[in-house]
């Protein structure tokens, strides 16, 4: 009985660290196929940065949404951004947060 008890804790709590996990890729999918997809090519600059615009933008989504102090460029970018992909960003701000507070509060 109580092997069977560890393993039924074990299996609830295996499923709630893959819930967490599948939530986590989801919110940071969401947000590299709308950098990729719904923002104009004619809005980048730079060809080359045109075939894989969520590597190009994501270090600037990420700096604005840790509120570092970013350049000019950073800023213009995150607005481009925000202009399209801004419930993805949002999410994706909103989950990063709950996931600092979850680890300061276990501090």
């Amino acid at each position: 009985m109580k092997l069977f008890t560890l393993l039924l804790v074990t299996l609830i709590s295996f499923s709630a660290v893959c819930d967490e996990i599948k939530e986590g890729i989801d919110v940071n999918l969401k947000l590299l196929n709308c950098l990729d997809n719904k923002i104009p090519n004619s809005r980048i600059e730079d060809p080359e940065d045109r075939d894989a615009k969520s590597l190009f933008l994501l270090p600037s989504v990420i700096e604005n949404t840790m509120e570092n102090d970013s350049s000019n460029a950073s800023k213009k970018l995150f607005a481009l951004s925000m202009k399209y992909c801004e419930e993805e960003i949002l999410f994706f701000k909103e989950y990063f947060e709950k996931q600092a507070n979850r680890v300061a509060g276990g501090l």
